[in-house]
């Protein structure tokens, strides 16, 4: 097989995995279950909430444009500080939210 390509997994079942494993180690230290933040483990607040600074719903289905989630990383607002998400990591959860945001 090719193990050496770069390009994002296109099946939902992988990137949802994979989504969620980038998500759990850059994101839920401050946006987990322990914290009051938003907490990106419920999906169903994702779906249903708006971000009160961009009046986005955080998470649109099949639309990362449309997704405060998306918008925030895109932009490198988040994660604060300067370790950010590397390129290979937002493009798996652009795809991912594209795919639908499948849950793992």
């Amino acid at each position: 097989g090719s193990g050496c390509s770069k390009s994002p997994p296109t099946d939902p079942k992988t990137l949802a995995v994979k989504g969620q494993e980038i998500l759990n180690n850059n994101c839920l230290r401050c946006h987990g279950p322990q914290q009051r933040v938003f907490d990106l483990n419920k999906r169903d607040e994702l779906l249903a909430k708006k971000s009160p600074k961009r009046q986005l719903v955080f998470l649109v289905p099949g639309k990362p444009e449309d997704s405060a989630i998306w918008k925030v990383l895109e932009e490198d607002q988040m994660p604060p500080g300067p370790q950010k998400l590397k390129p290979e990591d937002k493009q798996i959860l652009k795809k991912w939210i594209e795919a639908g945001a499948p849950a793992s």
